[in-house]
């Protein structure tokens, strides 16, 4: 048996080195073809050869591969002989070839044949496979009387007894790139698990999975899923992280079982075939590059480079999307709260209100505007890769937000409210006690946004001021500002302020900084207190109260999750082979952020 490392351009022979020297080579069409063509080169093909094969051995029809046949087949007219006769080359699966030869080529000569062993060629095809080698199988058959036919028919390989000659095996090196196994582990930090699918061996499946770091109990092969009710498969699936020898249909069937289970599924696909499984899949992802237009219109979302690592990447700039989105909402709820609680509050026990009309107005066209959408520039955090995705039901405003929006809103109407009534108390008009409660406010704003920038990390570090030039540009800009209409005598007429002194200036700035104290040690003591409280209060009766409990703690254990997917799957199609990613998650979690890896240069999960 030849096992060949077909990688075009790399250690070829006397007749590729010559005209690699001429020419810049790049592969068009299917990787599998062009590894082949490479290893025929390397063998002493050329230009010259391949002309004389072409007329001397015309090709005059052929069977396309396709995952269910998982063989291509073509027929040459042979000439020189007294009757005529043909010649049937095939290639294509071991395991499928093997079953349909009866003879072998007696050493590296395919004109003569002796009876199979098939036990040698098994344990070739297994140590090859056991290696992480595509293994493809080439056999061939002459035709001749009543077999030599205008349109080759498939069921002359597959029906009746066997008849083919098996002559070797190729070998193909297809290493997973680096970038793919990190990738892969992000996933798995980020609660994302990924299922391979694929067309190749199962022996050869195991081993790039183990390449690439996805750990199975089993891996299942098509033949044993046709052999399965749905039922049985739904409990295979959800421990089988890799599928070998599976076809398209079989897809569909692994999104199914995981969507029973209660998994959001993603799977992406290249083919015609995969349509169905993209259709059925939560989101469906196809590729950019090498997927067909049947697949890019079944599918949600198309990958514009058909790598593994874009999945990855995409998980992590969903979930930082998604950060940012919920510490905007933490920004402007509380500040919203402050203003209108602090007007309300005040008619109710009979003091001025902290703020005018215009300095309300004033607050949230600018200060909550500049201060709020420099949020969107916030970068991830470090440990956002590392968090389990979000509970399926878990709303955007739930009770994180709604908690901390209060508790920063009531100290910020607290702050305003007593310094205003400190500035009164001190003799002070109603233009000063506006002035004081304004700044009081936008001062606080200015030190809270810094604290929104991480949901539990402290900001009581320097570390907190780095990373996000805009901010600190932003609270400077809102400091000049409020330096501006509070002693500028145009602007105080339009705002209503009036100009403050050194002592003033220092309560305004001690109380937004304490407001800020209290928010960080909300932070580091808060939720653990609420959470004791809740455990206390609610005890374990009966099972709706059981799961409501588990919705709390999960609502409270990771506020800022962004991770949106429960499920990424990529398939591609590899010379004939489909190679496949799933991924999936709990069933408790909800969406899926798809995007898709490259296994190597010609596979991607």
């Amino acid at each position: 048996a030849a096992a060949a490392t077909a990688t075009a351009g790399s250690g070829a022979g006397a007749p590729v080195s010559a005209m690699a020297a001429e020419l810049d080579w790049y592969m068009t069409g299917d990787p599998t073809e062009a590894a082949l063509t490479a290893l025929a080169m390397k063998a002493g093909l050329n230009y010259r050869t391949l002309h004389v094969l072409e007329t001397f051995l015309p090709r005059v029809g052929s069977v396309p591969f396709s995952s269910d046949l998982k063989f291509m087949a073509t027929v040459h007219n042979l000439p020189g002989s007294a009757a005529p006769s043909r010649l049937l080359l095939v290639k294509g699966a071991f395991d499928v070839l093997l079953a349909r030869c009866a003879t072998q080529a007696v050493g590296a000569d395919p004109s003569r044949s002796e009876p199979l062993q098939p036990e040698r060629w098994q344990a070739v095809n297994q140590a090859l496979a056991t290696n992480g080698m595509r293994v493809l199988a080439l056999a061939q058959r002459e035709l001749a009387g009543a077999d030599l036919l205008e349109n080759v028919d498939p069921h002359l390989i597959l029906d009746g007894p066997p008849q083919l000659q098996l002559n070797a095996l190729v070998a193909i090196v297809d290493p997973p790139r680096e970038e793919v196994i990190h990738s892969v582990q992000q996933c798995h930090s980020a609660g994302v698990a990924v299922k391979m699918i694929t067309g190749d061996h199962a022996d050869t499946a195991r081993t790039i999975g183990t390449w690439i770091g996805i750990q199975t109990e089993e891996v299942l092969t098509g033949t044993q899923l046709e052999t399965m009710s749905d039922q049985e498969l739904e409990q295979h699936v959800e421990h089988c992280n890799i599928f070998a020898r599976s076809s398209p249909e079989h897809k569909l069937r692994i999104v199914r079982a995981l969507q029973k289970q209660g998994h959001i599924v993603a799977m992406t696909g290249d083919g015609v075939n995969d349509a169905p499984a993209l259709r059925q899949a939560n989101v469906g992802v196809a590729m950019g590059k090498s997927g067909t237009e049947v697949a890019r219109e079944a599918a949600r979302m198309v990958l514009q480079d058909d790598n593994f690592a874009t999945i990855e990447r995409a998980i992590h700039l969903g979930r930082c999307t998604y950060d940012n989105l919920l510490k905007l909402i933490l920004f402007l709820l509380p500040t919203t709260i402050a203003q209108g609680g602090s007007v309300a509050l005040s008619v109710f026990i009979g003091v001025p209100a902290p703020l005018t009309e215009v300095q309300i107005l004033f607050v949230n066209m600018v200060s909550a505007a500049t201060l709020g959408l420099v949020l969107a520039a916030e970068g991830p955090e470090p440990d956002i890769m590392e968090r389990p995705p979000r509970p399926v039901h878990k709303r955007l405003v739930g009770r994180f937000v709604v908690w901390r929006s209060v508790f920063v809103g009531g100290v910020m109407i607290a702050g305003m409210l007593g310094q205003q009534a400190w500035t009164r108390d001190l003799g002070g008009s109603d233009e000063l006690g506006h002035t004081v409660a304004m700044n009081v406010l936008v001062f606080a704003q200015c030190l809270y946004i810094i604290s929104c920038r991480s949901f539990r990390r402290s900001a009581l570090s320097i570390r907190a001021l780095r990373g996000n030039h805009w901010l600190l540009a932003m609270v400077l800009l809102n400091v000049l500002f409020q330096i501006l209409i509070t002693y500028v005598p145009g602007l105080q007429d339009v705002w209503g302020t009036e100009g403050m002194d050194g002592v003033e200036w220092v309560r305004v700035l001690f109380t937004a900084f304490v407001i800020f104290l209290l928010v960080e040690l909300e932070k580091r003591y808060g939720d653990p207190l609420v959470n004791q409280c809740r455990q206390c209060t609610r005890g374990s009766s009966s099972p709706r109260e059981s799961v409501e409990q588990l919705e709390l703690q999960m609502d409270d254990l990771d506020s800022a999750d962004t991770a949106a997917a429960a499920t990424a799957a990529a398939t591609t199609t590899t010379g004939g082979n489909a190679a496949n990613t799933l991924s999936t998650s709990s069933p408790s979690h909800a969406h899926a952020d798809a995007a898709v890896i490259p296994v190597s240069n010609e596979d991607y999960v």
